[in-house]
């Protein structure tokens, strides 16, 4: 680790869906949260396995809620990591001058085409997954046939379903567990808790992947991706926590659990964590 990184202490890599709002709704506490971060200094990125949110319209929830980011140096578009994202830069390292067929909303084929990948229905070197509300089973014949050729099988995420007001919508993951059922062959999830999202925040953090700690909502993405990375995570659950099967089940407990981040302003553990000063 270098000097610069060593000095810079511990930073928070902070889930959205669930954690800062609930579909279009803002969680009450929210604002004060991040206001106080803010307000301290305290470093921080949103890493969202939604790769039907740009950073631009990730942003807009925050400034239609009455999150004052103007002219913010905390919170602007950058500070939004989504999935996508994590993909595509995966994509362009990994397979340079593929030619890929997408399944996925316009931010994923948006970043697609910024970074100048070639997006092709026929004989495709690999195909990316991403949620896709408008996904037609022609699509899907056609990325399980394309697979089953040997295709690359990449998908932004794992997640089945994904938090509404309303309820819940399919995610990326419902989709590749019917191509994996077809063909035979797993994707690689980019999203978390793959360790190369860490990084990839990591890096926009100006930090090492040991120096982050993780805030989320749900322990299969969030609490096992700090536990892939070996750092501390704080999982929001309104729910009684700290029931065995779900230890079992998704591989150790979090550091800490509250009900909301509104909790967090005044827990020391919390700031500890962070070698920060304690409570607000």
């Amino acid at each position: 680790m270098s000097d610069d990184k060593a000095k810079a202490g511990q930073a928070l890599l902070i889930d959205l869906d669930g954690v800062i709002y609930h579909g279009a709704r803002l969680i009450p506490g929210a604002d004060r949260f991040l206001a106080v971060l803010t307000g301290r200094g305290i470093p921080f990125v949103f890493l969202t396995n939604n790769s039907a949110e740009s950073p631009e319209s990730c942003l807009f929830k925050l400034q239609v809620n009455g999150i004052n980011i103007d002219g913010s140096s905390y919170i602007n578009p950058h500070t939004f990591i989504t999935a996508a994202q994590v993909t595509v830069d995966y994509l362009c390292r990994e397979y340079p001058g593929c030619r890929v067929l997408a399944l996925g909303e316009p931010p994923l084929l948006k970043l697609c085409r910024a970074a100048g990948i070639t997006l092709a229905k026929e004989n495709p070197d690999c195909v990316v997954v991403g949620e896709c509300r408008q996904l037609s089973y022609e699509t899907l014949c056609r990325a399980a046939n394309a697979i089953a050729g040997g295709a690359a099988f990449l998908a932004t995420n794992g997640d089945i379903t994904i938090p509404v007001e309303s309820g819940f919508i399919l995610g990326c993951g419902a989709i590749c567990r019917t191509l994996e059922a077809a063909t035979g062959v797993k994707p690689l999830y980019l999203g978390k808790p793959n360790p190369i999202c860490a990084a990839y925040a990591a890096s926009r953090l100006n930090r090492e992947v040991g120096q982050l700690v993780i805030i989320g909502d749900n322990r299969a993405t969030d609490i096992a991706l700090a536990r892939n990375i070996g750092v501390p995570s704080i999982l929001i659950s309104a729910r009684e926590e700290g029931r065995q099967e779900e230890v079992d089940r998704h591989g150790g407990e979090p550091t800490l659990v509250v009900k909301s981040v509104a909790d967090l302003v005044e827990n020391e553990a919390f700031w500890q964590l962070l070698g920060s000063a304690g409570p607000v």
